[in-house]
């Protein structure tokens, strides 16, 4: 479950109380999802330019960022406001990259729900998108909408902005809601995902509602410089085929059929039934204690609204019987262990991964055991968790960062290694810390755009963008300009 708010607003005066009426249906909205918030807005004079800001943090702890300060400054020019509140399914909770909405070309998504036949969509797409949500945007920017719904399998509520024609979309099926509201006198439109939060808010800010409604499920509703003028069609929602006899066809996962019974398998069931056979392969079992020497440690970039000592541990299981697999530890503190090179911690679950050699392990509950310290290893610990310089504006990657050895670090966006293959000289991207990144992760980085202008930021720009201590990127053009003296970046950004 995760929550949309947002509206199109054609006023070209200053309309009273819809900053703060956005401002407190993004707050509110966090019971619907607290994994991450995030906004897209499109500008009124220019919908060919927009703003985005989105971080794994709380709406109460993003709407005190300098990212949301910018949203409350360009308000008033917006025609479109895209805002999402995340519950995160399928994708990192912990990555700011994974927030919503999603900049694919022409289109900018939120999507409210999951999908469960992603692999029918795109074979491969794990290979480039990490969300279901931002396979769904780049599918939407190919492919005509009525080709797109009715193969997608799994609960949505759409809104998306479409650069090709200017125009505010919404589409939902029954498994999501989605309400509106028009007010009176105004060529504006606000929507939320829960009706009595949005007419509350809304009244508060002394807004007179003329209609509301819940947007219809199948029918993709367009909006552009009307809100009370919807171009509707209705399109075809995904029906799972039925069989007959006992046959059950593996690519409609989820449905089994007795005759002409149809019965709908419990997901979950399968799912935790083909996890304990994989656990099994390696003689492990949810709950059962490993141990492990220290690998490596990738901080969080963005964390709660404050650079934070917690990210991901990695290291290698001390057993000879899993010596070919990987063992991951989300949200570790180091803060809260000893220096010891050995951790011992219980098996949640084992992922394969695609382009991983060995499986991963995915601990909890883990603690240091004692034993003598590596005082190697405890070196190399220190490194990977020492503070970020204190200084506002980290200087150009190319002054600051020698390579060393013939094999350069390529690193993703969750911070495990990636190993360089015999593409990986034409396709990796100077980023954060000097460390190399895919193009897939780093146009992730850069999916903000510039922190000063908020202007886009292309991969050609790598070798020139500046990075602030919470790897924002500074765009070489606003580079340029401090560096002139023309601006004074060193107070813009948030210390």
């Amino acid at each position: 479950m995760c929550g949309l708010v947002g509206f199109v607003n054609n006023e070209k005066k200053h309309v009273a109380g819809l900053t703060a009426c956005i401002s407190q249906l993004l707050y509110l909205d966090a019971f619907r999802g607290e994994d991450a918030t995030g906004y897209a807005g499109i500008l009124r004079k220019d919908v060919q330019k927009h703003i985005m800001y989105k971080r794994a943090m709380k709406s109460p702890d993003f709407i005190n960022t300098s990212g949301w300060a910018t949203a409350k400054r360009h308000m008033q020019d917006l025609k479109y406001f895209i805002g999402h509140n995340r519950k995160a399914t399928v994708g990192d909770a912990g990555v700011d990259w994974n927030a919503h909405p999603f900049h694919q070309n022409n289109i900018i998504l939120a999507h409210n729900g999951s999908l469960i036949n992603e692999h029918q969509l795109m074979p491969t797409w794990k290979q480039h998108f990490d969300t279901d949500s931002e396979l769904l945007a780049s599918l939407l920017d190919k492919r005509p909408v009525k080709e797109v719904i009715p193969e997608v399998n799994g609960a949505f509520a759409l809104t998306w902005f479409d650069a090709r024609d200017g125009s505010m979309n919404f589409l939902r099926n029954d498994a999501r809601p989605l309400h509106m509201v028009t007010i009176k006198d105004k060529n504006l439109m606000i929507w939320a995902s829960e009706q009595d939060m949005l007419e509350y808010v809304v009244t508060r800010n002394d807004m007179e509602i003329e209609s509301s409604d819940i947007l219809n499920s199948g029918w993709h509703v367009k909006v552009t410089d009307n809100v009370r003028e919807w171009e509707e069609e209705q399109v075809e929602l995904y029906t799972a085929p039925t069989y007959r006899g006992n046959a059950y066809p593996h690519n409609n996962r989820g449905h089994n059929t007795t005759g002409d019974r149809v019965v709908i398998t419990n997901r979950r069931n399968a799912a935790v039934r083909e996890q304990n056979k994989l656990l099994a392969q390696y003689s492990l079992s949810p709950g059962q204690w490993v141990k492990f020497s220290y690998l490596s440690f990738a901080r969080y970039s963005y964390q709660n609204g404050t650079k934070s000592n917690a990210g991901t541990l990695h290291g290698i299981p001390a057993s000879n019987n899993l010596r070919k697999c990987y063992i991951q530890v989300n949200n570790f503190n180091p803060v809260s262990h000893s220096m010891c090179h050995m951790f011992r911690g219980k098996v949640l679950r084992i992922e394969t991964r695609t382009g991983d050699r060995y499986p991963t392990i995915v601990l909890e509950s883990v603690e240091d055991v004692v034993s003598e310290p590596d005082k190697s290893c405890m070196k190399d610990y220190k490194a990977d968790i020492a503070p970020s310089p204190q200084l506002p504006i980290i200087l150009p990657n190319s002054d600051t960062y020698e390579p060393s050895g013939e094999v350069e670090i390529i690193k993703n966006i969750a911070g495990h290694v990636v190993t360089p293959g015999p593409k990986d000289n034409r396709r990796k991207y100077r980023g954060p810390d000097g460390l190399f990144f895919r193009s897939k992760d780093f146009r992730k980085l850069v999916s903000d755009g510039c922190v000063n202008c908020t202007g886009p930021i292309t991969r050609g720009d790598s070798d020139e963008i500046l990075w602030t201590r919470d790897d924002r990127p500074i765009c070489p053009a606003c580079v340029e300009q401090h560096n002139k003296g023309e601006i004074d970046l060193t107070n813009h950004i948030e210390q």
